[in-house]
C-alpha cells in the first residue's frame, strides 16, 4: 500500500468517439476513491471508455515533518453524514429533477476554505453514479445541510458514500483560526 507519497495524477478518458479534456487529481496516501471526469456533454452514449494517465509525479510525505500519515490525514478529513434522503424526478408528481439531501458534519478540529466532495450514489451496495460538491467556508464543528439537485435518473438511491477530495497536504486549503 502507498503509505507516504501523495500522487498528482493527470488523467483522461477516451471514448468511442472522442476523449475528455485532462483533468489533475490529488490522491493522498492510503487513499482509495474514483478518479472522475464531470461534464461531458454528448448526444450518445460513449460506453467503453478507457482511463488514460497523462503523468503521474509523486512526492514523499517526509516522516521528520509528518511521522504518522494515516494519523495525520484521518485527523483532518472526519466528514460525516446523516439523514441521507433521496428525492427521485417524477415528472407526474411536478419534480422534474432527483434531489439527494443529507446533513454533513466537519468534525475535524481544522477549518478550510473550500473542501470539494464526490458523492458516491448506490442502489442497494451497486454503484449508480457520482455527485460532485464543494461546502464554502467549512469551519471545524460546522453542520450543512447540503441539497444537490441533478438530472441523474434513477428509480432508487439506497444510500450514499461521501469522498472528501481536499488535499489536506496544502496549507492553503485551511483556514486561519478566526478567520472569515
Amino acid at each position: 500500500p502507498n503509505e507516504r507519497w501523495v500522487a498528482y495524477i493527470n488523467f483522461h478518458f477516451v471514448y468511442r468517439g472522442g476523449q475528455t479534456v485532462e483533468s489533475r487529481a490529488v490522491l493522498l496516501p492510503g487513499e482509495e476513491r474514483p478518479l472522475i471526469f464531470f461534464g461531458e456533454e454528448l448526444d450518445y452514449s460513449p460506453g467503453g471508455a478507457e482511463l488514460v494517465f497523462v503523468n503521474v509525479e509523486w512526492k514523499n510525505v517526509n516522516k521528520h515533518t509528518i511521522n504518522d500519515v494515516q494519523s495525520f490525514v484521518q485527523a483532518r478529513k472526519r466528514f460525516e453524514f446523516d439523514n441521507f434522503e433521496f428525492i427521485r424526478a417524477d415528472r407526474t408528481e411536478g419534480i422534474f429533477a432527483s434531489r439527494v439531501k443529507f446533513d454533513l458534519y466537519n468534525n475535524s478540529a481544522y477549518s478550510f476554505w473550500q473542501p470539494e466532495f464526490f458523492v458516491e450514489l448506490l442502489s442497494d451496495k451497486k454503484v449508480v453514479g457520482y455527485l460532485y460538491f464543494v461546502e464554502d467556508k467549512f469551519r471545524n464543528g460546522d453542520e450543512r445541510n447540503v441539497d444537490i439537485i441533478s438530472m441523474f435518473d434513477s428509480t432508487s438511491i439506497t444510500n450514499i458514500k461521501i469522498h472528501s477530495i481536499t488535499n489536506v497536504f496544502s496549507l492553503s486549503e485551511y483556514m486561519d483560526p478566526g478567520q472569515e
